[in-house]
C-alpha cells in the first residue's frame, strides 16, 4: 500500500466526492444521509466543500485511491437546513 495523505477537496473534484458519498452509504447504510440515497449523499459532500462552515478531508494512497474520508460541521445543528437552502436557490 502506498503512504496515506490528507486531501483537501474542492468542489471542482467530482470524483472524489462522489467516492465519498459512496463510501459514506458502504460504511454507514443505517445511518440518515446512506437512507436518503446517493443522490443526497452526492449533494451532501458537495456542499460540504463549498461550504465555509463544513470542511470535507478525503485520505488517499499515492496512486489516487480513496481510502477514507471525513465531513466535518462546525454548525451541525442548522447543517441540514442550510443544505435544503442552498438546493432549492
Amino acid at each position: 500500500m502506498g503512504k496515506r495523505f490528507d486531501h483537501l477537496i474542492n468542489p471542482s473534484e467530482d470524483r472524489i466526492l462522489q467516492a465519498l458519498a459512496d463510501m459514506h452509504r458502504a460504511m454507514l447504510p443505517s445511518s440518515l444521509i446512506s437512507k436518503l440515497g446517493q443522490h443526497y449523499s452526492t449533494v451532501l459532500y458537495r456542499f460540504g466543500v463549498s461550504s465555509p462552515q463544513e470542511k470535507v478531508v478525503a485520505i488517499m494512497r499515492d496512486d489516487g485511491a480513496l481510502i477514507g474520508g471525513t465531513f466535518l460541521s462546525f454548525n451541525p445543528a442548522n447543517l441540514s437546513r442550510r443544505l435544503a437552502l442552498r438546493e432549492h436557490h
